[in-house]
């Protein structure tokens, strides 16, 4: 199925790397461990780790299955 979530020819797996990056910059700039950040946000450090490398949350996934299949940007979906 192509992907037509996102502009260009950069494969799922890219993009989610460069979120869990971006994550992992943020909490950083803040100087915040992944163990802080858990007690921030209650989400399990566990998680926040896989968020950090790439594997996101499915509910992340499903959206971009569904850009994928209605062939738009996913910031159609995320746009409010």
């Amino acid at each position: 199925m192509p992907q037509y979530y996102r502009s260009g020819t950069e494969p799922l797996d890219e993009i989610l790397r460069k979120i869990g990056t971006n994550l992992r910059n943020e909490r950083a700039k803040r100087s915040l461990t992944q163990k802080q950040l858990s007690e921030l946000t209650g989400i399990a450090q566990a998680s926040i780790s896989s968020f950090e490398n790439g594997r996101l949350d499915s509910q992340i996934s499903t959206l971009v299955k569904f850009a994928e299949a209605l062939e738009i940007p996913l910031a159609v979906l995320a746009d409010s």
